[in-house]
């Protein structure tokens, strides 16, 4: 089930002539708008708060039951930093939470038990998490057009499609008077796969100096909830042990490697000559992208006079929202020529931090944590790069569990 998503972005407009806008059909520059809107925020409230607590009481209807009424729960939403906890008590129906806690991603579902997401249910959570404690829009949708104009429970709104970066539409309902959310429209992963689900927002409440919609309905084909705010606070202290991992999660990061490979050393490594590919692809499709990068450098390699120096590699530059900048390829002995994709690069020399991950791939992320929370621990001074090397060829060893990574991280 999708977070109680709270729109603060839409709030008065302010220098915007809001009853010019209100006559138009279509807002011809609506990016423009969202932008000025989230200007006139940041100066009069100082940008995203650091902490913000919801509470209150949901009601659940399954629509397949219609007989059976609606199941009223509880449900309570917690952001701080980069974590986020949002948990829903449908009592007899079982309890959903999820959480973002740094790079992590997670939920406890009541039907489907403990899982970490990925790819574009991962992208999907933290755009919503996001959204809700009032992240600027740029940072999950790369366009927005104004479509026309449709009235959502009696307020005449502005209809807005935005486009993700994995290319999805969401649409946004955007009242043409007070410029409030009124309702979204989007896809999301639930129990049930990804399902159309319409979020509709009223009775605004301020607090913190922002508009929060206290009211919100959430339905999809199978159900129908209504969770009502009883509390909206901007100000309490929210625990750290709130956002804890759940076992159940904890369980799923542990490999359950031998120490003398889970420790974190401070190593020397010389600079190294690369044959590589650098590119900006979507995060859910790394492991297809690398299937591709990797098999064309070492072709371009054992063809050329390069000669191999290593196991192959890859390098990420930078993280979006759903992106990477990435960088993938052959350690080689010589310098070579290159081709329009495939360059003469280096991965850099000096000291590092350096760490072993045994096991499936997408567990790599936990071997950046250690790392990061080892340096934090030793005040290390992170010194930008970090790379990985793949020591074991999963078309010779096919157990995930024997595939062997080095992580490597440069310190200053």
């Amino acid at each position: 089930m999708t977070n109680r998503l709270v729109p603060y972005l839409m709030v008065a407009l302010g220098a915007v002539n809001s009853a010019e806008l209100a006559a138009q059909d279509k807002l011809s520059d609506v990016a423009a708008l969202l932008d000025q809107m989230e200007m006139a925020e940041a100066s009069r409230h100082g940008g995203v708060p650091k902490s913000l607590m919801i509470e209150g009481t949901c009601e659940f209807t399954l629509k397949t039951m219609p007989g059976e009424g609606p199941t009223k729960g509880s449900y309570g939403e917690y952001y701080d930093g980069d974590k986020s906890l949002h948990t829903s008590d449908f009592k007899r129906f079982g309890k959903m939470i999820e959480g973002v806690n740094g790079d992590i991603v997670w939920q406890l579902d009541p039907l489907t038990g403990a899982s970490i997401l990925d790819g574009e249910a991962r992208e999907s959570k933290l755009r919503q998490f996001g959204l809700s404690r009032g992240e600027p829009w740029r940072k999950y949708y790369t366009s927005a057009e104004c479509v026309g104009i449709e009235e959502i429970e009696g307020t005449s709104c502005h209809s807005v499609d935005l486009a993700t970066e994995s290319g999805e539409l969401e649409t946004w309902y955007i009242g043409r008077d007070d410029k409030l959310v009124h309702g979204m429209d989007l896809r999301a992963f639930t129990p049930n796969g990804k399902e159309d689900i319409e979020l509709r927002f009223s009775d605004w409440q301020l607090a913190g100096g922002r508009q929060h919609a206290k009211t919100m309905t959430v339905e999809t084909r199978f159900v129908y909830i209504v969770y009502s705010a009883d509390r909206i606070d901007t100000e309490s202290h929210i625990p750290a042990s709130l956002f804890d991992l759940p076992e159940s999660i904890q369980q799923q990061l542990d490999d359950d490697q031998p120490d003398d490979e889970t420790a974190v050393k401070i190593i020397e490594v010389a600079e190294q000559q690369v044959a590589s590919i650098r590119a900006k692809v979507k995060i859910s499709e790394i492991g297809q992208t690398l299937g591709v990068i990797l098999p064309e450098v070492m072709g371009y390699v054992t063809e050329s006079d390069a000669g191999i120096a290593g196991p192959p590699f890859s390098r990420y530059h930078s993280f979006g929202a759903a992106t990477v900048d990435l960088e993938a390829g052959i350690p080689v002995a010589n310098p070579i020529e290159g081709t329009d994709r495939i360059k003469s690069r280096t991965l850099p020399g000096g000291k590092v931090a350096m760490t072993w991950h045994i096991g499936d791939y997408h567990r790599i992320p936990k071997a950046y944590k250690r790392i990061e929370k080892w340096m934090k621990k030793n005040k290390i001074e992170d010194g930008g790069a970090r790379w990985e090397v793949y020591w074991t060829d999963p078309g010779r060893e096919p157990d995930p569990k024997k595939w062997r990574t080095q992580v490597f991280w440069k310190v200053k």
